[in-house]
């Protein structure tokens, strides 16, 4: 039962323990819901792979509860690049029930390490047309010059699922379609 694994959390003593312990408070999925308090607990934890397993897990249940996606948003601040990359996979994971974290996302796309702004922008992109707001946010991934091909595709796909709601990535979007050639980026995305 769900208590079993709440009370080992809370004796838990190595990382590796704490983690594995996380990772199946995970398994309940949204009937998991009681986890959520010890998961977020979990996000703060001096261990990269508790936090991990934590974040991992608050995906899994998902929009059974608020305060996980809450908890995933705090995760977007981590430290360490990696939890910042989980949360937002476990956010894209949660789909359109993961709106409340469209801003903390868009602010993710400016984050130094590449890995972070692609997840982010899936995450958007599945959050869909709720994510509206993230439309110029994306827009300037596809025209940053110095962004890389894999932000580039992922912003046009997030685009693209936000869809009329997108409206404000229009000039960008013009001014990318007329970029044409085999060097353009769109086109070298395209092969991709």
């Amino acid at each position: 039962t769900i208590e079993h694994y709440l009370q080992k959390a809370k004796t838990a003593g190595t990382d590796s323990d704490r983690a594995r312990v996380f990772f199946q408070l995970g398994e309940f999925g949204p009937d998991g819901v009681a986890a959520v308090p010890v998961l977020r607990l979990g996000l703060r934890d001096g261990s990269t792979e508790a936090r991990a397993a934590a974040a991992a897990s608050l995906g899994k249940i998902g929009a059974a509860d608020p305060k996980a996606i809450e908890g995933l948003m705090e995760g977007l601040d981590d430290q360490d690049a990696l939890i910042r990359g989980l949360s937002a996979l476990a956010l894209k994971s949660i789909g359109p029930k993961a709106a409340a974290a469209v801003e903390k996302l868009s602010k993710a796309l400016e984050d130094p390490v590449e890995s972070v702004r692609i997840s982010a922008a899936e995450a958007l992109g599945e959050i869909g047309p709720a994510a509206g707001a993230a439309a110029h946010a994306l827009a300037l991934k596809i025209v940053d010059k110095k962004e890389g091909r894999f932000v580039f595709r992922e912003s046009m796909l997030a685009l693209g699922k936000i869809g009329p709601n997108a409206k404000d990535a229009l000039p960008e979007l013009r001014r990318v379609a007329g970029n044409t050639g085999p060097e353009s980026l769109a086109s070298q995305t395209i092969l991709l």
